[in-house]
């Protein structure tokens, strides 16, 4: 009594692959693939640009500086250099109450998963409009 044959006459089962390597392929010259772990450990370059809304409070900036830092320390990243832009007025406004913002540079380095957590701790910062992070 052999493997029941389903529709066309296949199998309805296959047997087990070999994983020598762990990549299920059978041949000896592949190398298995390098663990996750590993290549999650490098640090990258990253520059922040960060846009907040300065309505209604005079040297914010002074003030918002050391709370994005720690903000990006809370995401297991690394403040390198920080670059106060100044106030822009927005090309394409989201409101009618907020023409612009003030600009604020970071240079940081991390993980490759540190700029997801970054935005998602920013996005719960009220003055904070716009979020930016691009790879060096």
């Amino acid at each position: 009594m052999g493997i029941p044959a389903g529709p066309f006459g296949l199998p309805l089962s296959l047997p087990p692959r070999s994983s020598r390597s762990g990549s299920g392929c059978n041949h000896e010259r592949h190398q298995p693939n390098p663990p996750i772990r590993q290549t999650l450990m490098n640090k990258r370059n990253y520059l922040a640009t960060i846009v907040y809304d300065a309505r209604g409070a005079d040297g914010a900036s002074d003030e918002m500086i050391p709370k994005l830092s720690e903000y990006i320390r809370d995401a297991e990243g690394e403040v390198t250099k920080v670059e106060n832009q100044g106030t822009h007025e927005f090309a394409y406004p989201q409101s009618k109450q907020m023409k612009s913002g003030v600009f604020i540079q970071f240079e940081i380095s991390g993980d490759p998963e540190m700029p997801v957590r970054l935005k998602d701790k920013l996005s719960f910062e009220k003055k904070v409009d716009r979020v930016l992070i691009e790879r060096k």
